[in-house]
C-alpha cells in the first residue's frame, strides 16, 4: 500500500508540474500577446499624433501665406503688415519643414522664399513695389503655392489610404 501511495503521489506530482508547465506556457504566450497588442496600439497612437502634427503644419503655412497674401493686396498697402505676415510665413515654413516630407518641404521652401522676396530683397535694386507686389504675388507666389497644395493633397491621401490598408507587422 506504501509503494502504492508513492507511485501516486509521484504521478500526481508529474502531472501537477506538467500542468504547471502547460500553465506557465500559456500566461506567457498570452503575455506576449498582450505585449504586442500595447505595441500594436501604442504605434498606431504615434503615428496618428504625426499625422495630426502634419496636418497641423500644413494648415500653418497654409494660413500663414494667405495672411501674406491679404496684406499684399490690401488697400491701402501696409508694408509693416506685409513684413509681419512674412515673419508668419518664414516660421511656418520652418516649422514645417521638421514635419513635411522632403517633397512637401522643398516646395515649402521654395514658396516661401519666392514670397518673402517682396519684404526681403536680395539687393536695393530688386525690391518690389507696393504697386508691382500684387501682381508678382499672382505671377510668382501663387503657382508655387498651387505646387505646394497639390503636394499635400497627395500626402494626405496617400496617409489615409494607408491608413485603410496598413502593413501586417506580425
Amino acid at each position: 500500500m506504501l509503494a502504492q501511495a508513492e507511485a501516486a503521489h509521484r504521478t500526481a506530482m508529474a502531472q501537477a508540474e506538467a500542468a504547471h508547465r502547460t500553465a506557465l506556457e500559456v500566461a506567457e504566450k498570452t503575455h506576449r500577446g498582450a505585449l504586442e497588442v500595447l505595441r500594436r496600439q501604442n504605434q498606431a497612437e504615434t503615428e496618428r499624433r504625426r499625422r495630426e502634427e502634419r496636418h497641423a503644419r500644413y494648415m500653418g503655412i497654409q494660413n500663414a501665406l494667405s495672411e501674406m497674401r491679404e496684406a499684399v493686396f490690401a488697400e491701402p498697402y501696409d508694408p509693416q503688415a506685409v513684413r509681419e505676415a512674412g515673419s508668419h510665413v518664414h516660421r511656418a515654413e520652418h516649422a514645417l519643414a521638421m514635419h513635411a516630407s522632403r517633397r512637401v518641404s522643398s516646395l515649402a521652401r521654395g514658396v516661401t522664399y519666392v514670397a518673402l522676396r517682396i519684404i526681403w530683397p536680395r539687393s536695393a535694386r530688386s525690391t518690389i513695389s507696393a504697386a508691382h507686389a500684387p501682381r508678382y504675388w499672382a505671377e510668382e507666389v501663387a503657382p508655387l503655392r498651387r505646387e505646394l497644395d497639390e503636394a499635400v493633397r497627395d500626402e494626405l491621401e496617400a496617409e489615409a489610404e494607408a491608413e485603410k490598408h496598413p502593413p501586417d507587422t506580425s
